[in-house]
């Protein structure tokens, strides 16, 4: 298999370094590698 997907969300930036570093690793290792960064929902209106 040389396809890998890392999926991560990320609001002050240290799992995107993770998740960069790791997808590095795996593209060093001749994978294929997309990351698929997850926005945050901000749908409060439960709020009021």
């Amino acid at each position: 298999m040389n396809k890998a997907a890392i999926i991560y969300f990320s609001l002050t930036g240290n799992t995107e370094k993770i998740a960069n570093r790791i997808g590095r690793k795996l593209e060093a290792e001749g994978k294929n590698v997309e990351r698929i960064r997850l926005s945050e929902e901000k749908n409060h209106s439960f709020l009021g």
